[in-house]
């Protein structure tokens, strides 16, 4: 709260920084015969604004009014001699709406026209959805940034976060690829995989914009697309809501996977109370608006599902085949919590100088997290911290000329995690062992990031726009606004992964009380069944990852007559950055155009074309801090040599036998370091009489980024129509192509040689696009049909293909670097290794319908609410990873001893063309039902049901937990043969499966709301 205090006041004196908050009007007023009329005075008036604003239309007949707050204006236009006519236009936040005002000659008694303006929707250039907060009242859907988004043309993902990452795909880009802005702040928390904060209060949302296509240059720093919300700001009366919802675990459905393994759901009511009071502190000069949520829910998770042992190794280790794995089984004790705090204050300092502050802050704390473990000793406490800051300065310097100010700071803070109960008096350089299961992917004994430091992050923006409209005496219009920009961001991160830098790899079987049993072996006969350990110590602390872009931007809204209008806009950015060694990654700067030419072919709005041309630049991030050794663990992998055993202190005791007492507690700072590493060098790596070997590396003394590494960039074609019904409705259709390039990729080669103490193989990183690629095509469609008053139905559909071999999601994506056949090319440059397919990105089809009815009866008003939304399934992989050190010299390749590499170690082999095979197409029925009652004056109580998934259907997707593995049966030669299935392959007898909860759609889900507002 003092930091807010202080930023209060200095805002009065300090301009400092610029991001789109605001919206405009640009009209027109003609007469009957569509003849201009200027000097007609227009005036605007709206709850969101402050006062009233004025403007005289020019010689061309048009006015404008920029620098506005989204929403609605009742816009009163009036000319002596002439009817006063009177128009509701709607504007959405960033957007530009563009009514028609007609006058008719004063009668013999004054008449007021009442009309209704254009779909905003149409009046822009942008692809773009608004959703207000009376529709995400009324629909049954999540009211955070994301779930939001998803509703929109163009936008892949799940309700339940089922993409990678959890995050909205938009027009083809990566989930990382996106911008979210709050009152135009840098809302992405974390500064790599770009995800939404979730800062805002639901109750507090005024609007949010999704843009897909189209982007103007006032937009930067995205491959994707922006994701704009603005809260409230009181107004000259005072209003507020009172809510509590509630959920319970025991009101959701079980998925199948969950019926089959009996799971009862926990019967526990959450509630979340969340309140909003806003109003003036003195009307029409300053205005407050508060809002706060407190939430601590009883989360209803499983823990990963199990997978034991198969027949194969079951026998290799001297088991009993078809052993037992245990199913689903809940966390016990998850608890959410979360506090979350707004306050904005929205003042005009004299007419035409607006000055809004905005502060949010929320803190989550998730009791017993579990990421991906198999009993409650892998879970602990996280706690995340997050607060943004924006202040804006709008200035109205003459009719023709307006400045926007805008400064933003954006912190959090992932908290160290704290000694979870059973390992409390331990000493956790023993049994904060962590145990991972080599063929599941889940842990135990030990949770992952214990020991890690507090990892603040954050992001501060500094600019200004100046705006300028004038007329020409042939040439129409123009709206040409002049920008600079410049975003910073930080992040600390000693990523350390276990409290002892330890994790112990191998398979595993189960007792049958669940009960987790890791199998450490040495080398079994047939190869296959090896335990690995890991050490990854943090050799070198972080010393602040700093990422810097300048911006600048011209963009010309050009509106040559009724016919034509043009927009041209260019943005210059220029990226600065250094890793978390200080070295210096990232030195590069783009121009991006962002053109397009509309055609109205009536000069009426009735029927209107559209073609763009954009390049957008994402983010560099992530990718520029890849090959710094501060802050990342350096990575060494060993070789279990020692006896069979099911308890992990004989592995410990093993390690310590082969270098002496002490070495397990601390290998780099043991006097026997020496030996280990003489060893790693001199024995041959996959040598069968090794005692330790390494397998791979994180480069502890990088092969670094060779002068700068490049952003990625976004080529987008546009080819648009809209259809205006008038009241009745619209239809808009945008063709869109996206090309994706500019990618960082790894490169491992002979050139690029081995680290100074040649311990593995040097990673080089720069810009490379031969042999990779990403496109995407899309018909994006969206429409609204108004039946009555009470009556409308709304939706979008898209169809949509992206294709290529650069993933961009989890670990290959542009959020990190990408390399498979750059990397080892004479392990990995074959055509099966990276081929160019469907990615896991392309959804084919998906469709959100909305149909809304309301009814004003006695009783109150009803509204029913009912969404429908269908998604194809994504597409998936048969693909194997190939151990080179087990089929030395097979499949066509050469031997390891053939090239003078240290460690190539797999290489991944696709039996069939990427994305062949493709999980199950997801329908969702969602029903709200609200009743809104009058009490008094304003005052109402109101209930709302939501059901979710109402049909409870159960399809599975691949983004989490969609088993997809293929088993090897016999060599061929990757380059020249065509694997045969059942001959050189088989499929998994669980392929195309889901083995986890998370893989099933939100089965059916009820939740209540009841409340107050005013």
């Amino acid at each position: 709260m003092r930091r807010l205090l202080i930023a209060i006041v200095i805002s009065y004196w300090s301009l400092l920084a610029w991001s789109q908050t605001t919206s405009s009007i640009l009209g027109k007023t003609v007469t009957q015969e569509g003849d201009t009329l200027p000097g007609v005075v227009v005036r605007i008036e709206s709850e969101n604004m402050i006062g009233q604003r004025t403007d005289v239309t020019r010689e061309n007949g048009e006015f404008l009014f920029r620098n506005i707050p989204p929403g609605r204006y009742q816009l009163t236009a009036e000319m002596p001699g002439m009817q006063t006519a009177k128009l509701e236009v709607q504007v959405g936040l960033g957007q530009t709406a563009r009514p028609t005002v007609t006058l008719k000659p004063e009668a013999v008694s004054e008449v007021l026209q009442v009309t209704s303006a254009e779909n905003p929707i149409l009046d822009t250039n942008e692809v773009v959805a608004h959703f207000d907060g009376a529709f995400a009242e009324q629909a049954a859907v999540r009211r955070d940034q994301e779930n939001i988004a998803l509703l929109s043309p163009g936008v892949t993902g799940r309700f339940d976060g089922g993409n990678y990452g959890g995050a909205p795909s938009i027009s083809g880009a990566p989930s990382s690829g996106n911008t979210y802005l709050v009152n135009g702040t840098d809302s992405r928390f974390d500064n790599t995989r770009s995800q939404a904060a979730d800062t805002v209060i639901e109750d507090a949302i005024q609007e949010t914009t999704v843009m897909t296509a189209g982007i103007s240059a006032e937009y930067g720093q995205f491959s994707g697309g922006v994701i704009a919300t603005i809260t409230k700001s009181g107004g000259n009366s005072f209003s507020g809501s009172l809510r509590s919802h509630f959920s319970n675990a025991d009101w959701v459905a079980r998925n199948p996977l969950e019926l089959e393994s009996g799971v009862e759901k926990e019967d526990d009511i959450n509630h979340v109370e969340t309140v909003t009071f806003g109003g003036p502190i003195i009307k029409d000069r300053l205005w407050f608006f508060l809002a706060g949520e407190k939430t601590e829910l009883t989360r209803d998770i499983n823990f990963s599902t199990a997978r034991t042992i198969s027949d194969r190794a079951a026998t290799a280790y001297g088991l009993p085949t078809g052993q037992y794995a245990p199913g689903i089984r809940k966390v016990p004790g998850r608890v959410d919590e979360r506090e979350n705090f707004e306050i904005k204050l929205t003042g005009q300092i004299f007419p035409g100088h607006d000055l809004i502050v905005s502060y949010q802050d929320r803190e989550d704390v998730n009791v017993n997290n579990t990421s991906s473990s198999y009993d409650i000793s892998a879970a602990a406490t996280r706690t995340v911290t997050r607060e943004a800051l924006a202040i804006n300065y709008r200035a109205n310097l003459n009719s023709a000329m307006n400045l926007d100010v805008l400064y933003t700071d954006r912190d959090s803070i992932f908290l160290a995690r704290p000694v979870p109960e059973h390992l409390q008096g331990q000493d956790l350089r023993i049994y904060g062992t962590q145990l991972y299961n080599r063929t599941g992917g889940a842990r135990t004994n030990s949770p992952t990031f214990l020991g890690k430091p507090d990892e603040p992050r954050g992001n501060k923006t500094y600019g200004a726009k100046l705006s300028y409209f004038g007329i020409t005496e042939n040439w129409g219009s123009h709206d040409i606004v002049v920008g600079l920009q410049n975003s910073e961001d930080s992040r600390y991160a000693d990523n350390r992964q276990t409290v002892n830098d330890w994790q112990f790899r191998s398979d595993w079987r189960f007792e049958t009380d669940g009960t987790a049993v890791p199998i450490f072996s040495p080398t079994s006969a047939d190869g296959r069944y090896q335990s690995r350990l890991y050490y990854w110590p943090i050799e070198l602390s972080s010393q602040t990852y700093r990422f810097e872009v300048l911006s600048a931007y011209v963009n010309d809204n050009w509106n040559l007559n009724d016919n034509f209008r043009f927009n041209i806009g260019f943005r210059f950015d220029k990226n600065d950055a250094t890793d978390q060694q200080g070295t210096p990654v990232a030195d590069d700067s783009h121009i991006s155009p962002r053109l397009s030419a509309n055609w109205d072919l009536q000069g009426n709005r009735k029927h209107q074309f559209v073609l763009s041309y954009s390049e957008y630049v994402q983010r560099t991030s992530e990718s520029a801090d890849d090959t710094s050794q501060a802050g990342s663990p350096s990575l060494t992998v060993l070789r279990y040599r020692g006896p069979q055993t099911e308890n992990y202190l004989d592995v410990i005791d093993w390690i310590n036998q082969t270098y002496g007492e002490g070495f397990f507690l601390d290998p780099l700072n043991h006097p026997n370091r020496a030996q280990w590493e003489a060893d790693l060098l001199t024995n041959n790596l996959y040598e069968p009489g090794s005692p330790i070997a390494i397998i791979g590396q994180i480069n502890p003394n990088g092969g670094g980024i060779p002068g700068s590494l490049d952003s990625m960039i976004a080529q987008e074609i546009r080819l648009g129509y809209t259809r205006d019904f008038n009241e009745k409705g619209f239809l808009k259709a945008d063709y869109i192509y996206r090309n994706f390039s500019n990618f960082g990729v790894d490169h491992i080669n002979l050139l690029t040689g081995p680290t100074a103490n040649g311990s593995t193989d040097l990673d080089v990183i720069n810009n490379d696009d031969d042999g990779y690629e990403r496109t995407y095509h899309a018909v994006q469609l969206q429409g609204q049909y108004v039946f009555t008053s009470h009556l409308n139905l709304s939706g979008n559909y898209t169809w949509s293909q992206l294709r290529g071999n650069v993933n961009g999601e989890a670990s290959d994506g542009v959020g990190s670097t990408i390399g498979s056949t750059t990397i080892y090319p004479e392990y990995n440059d074959f055509d099966r290794r990276n081929p160019v397919g469907y990615l896991p990105g392309d959804v084919r089809h998906q469709a959100n319908l909305f149909l809304n009815y309301d009814v004003t009866t006695f009783l109150g008003t009803f509204n029913i609410s009912l969404m429908e939304r269908i998604t194809s399934g994504s597409p998936y992989d048969r693909a194997w990873t190939l151990d080179l050190d087990e089929f030395d010299g097979q499949y066509g390749l050469p031997s390891l001893d053939a090239y003078s590499y240290v460690s190539p170690n797999t290489t991944t082999v696709y039996y069939l063309t990427r994305g062949e095979d493709r999980a199950e197409t997801a329908y969702e029925t969602n029903l709200g039902l609200n009743w809104n009652v009058k009490l008094f004056r304003k005052a109402e109580f109101f209930i709302q049901i939501d059901v979710f998934n109402v049909f409870n259907s159960s399809s599975a997707d691949n983004g989490q937990g969609y088993r997809s593995t293929v088993n090897e049966i016999a060599p061929f030669n990757v380059y020249t043969e065509t694997p045969i299935e059942g001959v050189h392959y088989e499929l998994d007898s669980q392929f195309g499966t889901p083995t986890a909860s998370t893989a099933f759609q939100r089965p059916r889900t009820f939740e209540i709301d009841l409340g107050f507002r005013f």
